[in-house]
């Protein structure tokens, strides 16, 4: 890879974090045991991840009580305050849900609910002199949905009607530790609704600005962080979703009930589901409405969505993410390499011309019109194109965009294991350090010093073959420079991602040393 594919591609990740920091944008069930327990208590007996917050202010007075309901997808810490699920544990991905406070109802919230069980269901109650509450989650064992069935009766003496908020879930800023969410990774909290097969999109600061809905009966509405995410889909009629701020760092998203003309003594139920799990688009499929497409990759989402059907294809046949990142990068190098060669032994070319255009440059100096002139005229005599090496790059950068979309959100790489690696989401981190240093932090990961040493490697190969003492310049300081720069970039990066850039380099390394070759003969 030439020169001014690297600068490219620099220029290309630094616009990535840019424009990342510009945007920061039924099934019936076997009766369970549910065991109630004290906050206190909470927990000992929930996974440790899984730990409790505190209740907002309003509901400080009343005495929060919790329990854990255990299927085998995840462990659900319930509240009586609001008669909502608090939080979420994922036991397939030993991870605590950033998304908090499922299935409440607005102006509801802060009412303390009394829990009963029936048949598998979780049951919670409220009732005063003007209304009954009644919502029951109904969770199947082996899957991530759970059905919610709210009952609203009126209890007053005349007609009532209104509508009801109801969120899907909450993302609270101020709760979320570091160790849960690096701070770049904020950059991939999302908000949307699906409405007519249109889907709305907002970033966390736009929502923390103000609220956005959509009326009419929307397909569903979601929040969704790197590799999780909380849906939430009707079943009964809906007159809007909503996104919006409920507190200085605090969102929610929900739906807008129809409103309903209740007479006394009589009630309305509402029935919706929610998907709380991972952002698997073959399971979400599986659901209908859409669900999928609460998986997005920005502005290549279709070159990241073939490429992780190409991936996938291939870890089908061998199961394996690690080794599949390596194939999918041969396969694309192979793709691409005609177009590279080309451009290459161009390039070459305008190596060996470098001594007669510096000539021309010192005849013409006060002439810049007729040198470009006499330049491209040069050119044009020997064949040569100087454009001929933007084509490669400007492929290569919508296929780098995408793929790093692609590996920093495919939650399959998520727990997957390759050679010393854990986990080809987070970095390497083949040593873990007592004491945290500048810029590296307390890891020692292995690949981002192995990229470098490779991209010094390759720069050097190609100032070797510089013709003329001004371009051995240049490339000297890019052999320092661009090696530095990408292992500062990569450093922190989820190691598929980094496995994917070094063996690019390597296959480039190679293809330099042929073509360098070829033009020796």
């Amino acid at each position: 890879m030439e020169k001014r594919t690297f600068l490219a591609l620099a220029l290309s990740v630094l616009i990535l974090f840019a424009w990342r920091a510009y945007l920061a944008k039924t099934q019936p069930i076997e009766q369970q045991v549910v065991t109630q327990i004290k906050p206190s208590e909470f927990e000992d007996v929930a996974p440790k991840s899984l730990s409790q917050e505190k209740p907002v202010a309003a509901a400080q007075q009343i005495a929060e009580q919790l329990f854990v309901k255990e299927t085998d997808k995840f462990s659900l810490a319930f509240s009586n305050i609001g008669g909502k699920i608090k939080q979420v544990f994922l036991k397939d991905y030993t991870k605590k849900l950033l998304e908090i406070d499922f299935g409440v109802v607005e102006d509801f919230e802060n009412l303390p609910f009394v829990l009963s069980q029936n048949k598998g269901r979780v049951i919670y109650s409220y009732e005063d002199q003007d209304k009954k509450i009644i919502k029951s989650f109904t969770v199947a064992d082996a899957s991530y949905a759970v059905d919610l069935e709210i009952s609203f009766v009126n209890l007053t003496g005349n007609n009532l009607e209104r509508s009801y908020r109801i969120y899907n879930a909450s993302l609270d800023l101020e709760q979320i530790s570091s160790d849960d969410l690096a701070p770049r990774d904020k950059n991939f909290l999302e908000l949307s609704i699906s409405s007519a097969g249109k889907i709305q999109r907002r970033s966390l600061p736009n929502v923390l600005k103000k609220e956005f809905s959509v009326t009419g009966h929307p397909d569903w509405v979601g929040v969704r962080d790197k590799y999780f995410c909380s849906i939430l889909y009707p079943l009964s009629s809906t007159s809007a979703a909503f996104m919006q701020p409920t507190g200085k760092q605090r969102v929610t998203s929900g739906i807008l009930t129809k409103s309903n003309l209740l007479s006394p003594g009589v009630s309305y139920n509402f029935i919706c589901r929610l998907y709380i799990g991972p952002q698997d688009t073959k399971i979400l499929a599986e659901l209908g409405r859409g669900l999928e497409n609460i998986a997005s990759f920005g502005t290549f989402d279709i070159i990241s969505q073939g490429l992780l059907f190409i991936l996938r294809f291939l870890h089908s046949i061998i199961p394996n993410w690690g080794v599949c990142i390596i194939l999918i990068c041969l396969l694309i190098f192979l793709v691409l390499y005609p177009l590279t060669a080309k451009s290459l032994a161009s390039m070459k070319k305008m190596q060996t011309l470098q001594p007669e255009i510096e000539k021309l440059r010192n005849q013409y100096k006060d002439q810049p019109q007729k040198l470009n002139k006499e330049i491209m005229e040069m050119y044009r005599q020997n064949k040569v194109n100087p454009f001929s090496g933007c084509l490669p790059m400007f492929l290569q950068i919508p296929v780098f965009f995408a793929l790093y979309q692609t590996l920093m959100r495919t939650i399959e790489l998520k727990g997957a294991s390759f050679l010393w690696i854990k986990d080809l989401s987070e970095t390497d981190k083949l040593f873990i350090l007592p004491k945290s240093l500048p810029v590296i932090g307390n890891e020692i990961n292995i690949l981002p010093i192995v990229m470098i040493v490779a991209m010094f490697l390759q720069q050097k190969l190609s100032m070797k073959s510089a013709g003329s003492s001004t371009m051995q310049e240049q490339q000297k300081m890019m052999m320092f420079m661009m090696p530095v720069l990408f292992g500062f970039l990569f450093y922190h990066f989820p190691s598929g991602l980094t496995i994917y850039w070094v063996s690019y380099t390597i296959l480039s390394i190679l293809s330099q040393r042929r073509i360098n070759r070829l033009a020796e003969k």
